[in-house]
């Protein structure tokens, strides 16, 4: 509530949807979304939630969706901008205005191909937000690499502990000599 809600998450890879119409099911902050590669190029982000009556918009972890986000509860269809595009039995509906029920968007950037939301809408940029790290990262390519495989696990112990660990790599030659030695000069990074 306190910390989570107001960063930049890193949420996925363009390499898990990488063609229009695919979206992923991204649930690791307690917020369900629904992340959709836009016909347009644009990868946007909006809460898994259908503007009728609650239910998720979609229920799989990956998918495409060529016509729209279809809410499996009742129908109603979402073009890849979140916007409310089609409902069943709209005779049923008068006087509905469909342009104020899109579904509500997160804030979303990318990196390279790394996809990164934010639910503070008053966020600042990824950009501003990263500082003089953002220029920095470049050297990585992140526009280049490509997702080969995915892994989470679940530690227990505090999440800084983790974090701290993989933010210095001083460590590297002694904990992990034949994997990430090799390629990874520790010296250059303090």
């Amino acid at each position: 509530k306190h910390y989570w809600s107001k960063v930049w998450m890193l949420a996925g890879t363009l390499d898990e949807i990488p063609e229009a119409g695919n979206y992923m099911l991204w649930e690791m902050a307690r917020q369900p979304l629904v992340i959709v590669h836009g016909k347009d190029g644009v990868v946007r982000s909006f809460y898994n939630t259908c503007r009728h009556r609650g239910a998720p918009v979609v229920t799989e972890k990956f998918g495409t969706a060529e016509h729209g986000l279809v809410c499996g509860y009742h129908g109603w269809t979402y073009n890849h901008q979140g916007e409310l595009v089609g409902m069943r039995d709209k005779r049923d509906f008068v006087d509905f205005d469909m342009e104020c029920r899109s579904l509500y968007p997160v804030k979303t950037e990318m990196f390279g191909k790394l996809i990164f939301v934010n639910f503070n809408e008053d966020a600042p940029s990824l950009r501003d937000y990263m500082g003089p790290i953002y220029d920095e990262l470049q050297e990585f390519q992140f526009q280049n690499l490509r997702l080969v495989d995915h892994y989470v696990w679940d530690l227990h112990c505090n999440w800084k502990i983790a974090m701290e660990a993989n933010m210095e790599v001083y460590h590297v030659k002694s904990i992990h000599p034949q994997t990430v030695d090799p390629s990874l000069d520790y010296r250059g990074n303090v």
